[in-house]
């Protein structure tokens, strides 16, 4: 994956943050919403909405994938009842 660029596009189509893979394969330049968590890109700080992630730029010698792939963020929420013995 050597190479590889993507960003990551909110619904109005607005680049909200990016990343690539440098020369050794690993994570590299994570911008905007993008942190880096071992060797994956994770996503912080967005709102609950649909996202696309698209790649810019292939690896030497692959070509870029035709479309971003659309995610959707949603949250929920688990009650729980936590019952304490004194």
């Amino acid at each position: 994956m050597a190479g590889a660029k993507f960003t990551i596009k909110d619904k109005d189509d607005v680049v909200i943050g990016s990343f690539e893979y440098g020369a050794n394969g690993k994570i590299t330049n994570t911008k905007g919403v993008i942190t880096l968590d071992g060797n994956y890109a994770t996503i912080k700080g967005v709102d609950e909405g649909t996202y696309t992630i698209t790649e810019e730029q292939a690896p030497n010698g692959y070509a870029v994938l035709g479309s971003g792939v659309e995610i959707e963020i949603t949250v929920s929420y688990t009650r729980r009842r936590i019952n304490s013995v004194f």
